[in-house]
């Protein structure tokens, strides 16, 4: 039996989005990523197209979701991924603590059949 659950996540212009593998590698995002030393990558404040990592000049190498965030803000979206991951196809949302401004995060982990595992995290304001 196939179960297809289809499902729908508007994300807003404000909104930042990424998606992780499932060795939370990120394979694209839909703001900018900058290595800096030390293969830190930065998220920048420009709005851009979504962008595939691994076809970009400045990312050779794959960036786990821990080299984009950093300090509390990193363990909460962490813990909000691994939620996801223990309800897969539901969302789910949490207000969290980011760059001393409070944000919405909502994350999701589709789970269908075979290998194809993918985590999808949405930073935004809150509304």
């Amino acid at each position: 039996m196939n179960d297809y659950i289809p499902w729908y996540i508007p994300v807003g212009p404000k909104d930042k989005s990424f998606v992780v593998d499932g060795d939370n590698f990120v394979l694209s995002s839909d703001f900018p990523l900058h290595i800096i030393p030390g293969d830190r990558a930065l998220m920048d404040n420009e709005e851009h197209h979504a962008q595939d990592i691994a076809a970009t000049g400045a990312a050779k190498k794959k960036l786990h979701v821990l080299d984009l965030l950093d300090g509390k803000s990193q363990q909460d979206i962490i813990r909000i991924m691994a939620a996801a991951v223990d309800q897969p196809n539901r969302l789910v949302e949490r207000e969290i603590s980011l760059n001393s401004e409070r944000k919405r995060v909502r994350s999701i982990h589709i789970n269908s059949e075979g290998e194809l595992l993918r985590t999808i995290v949405i930073v935004g304001p809150i509304k």
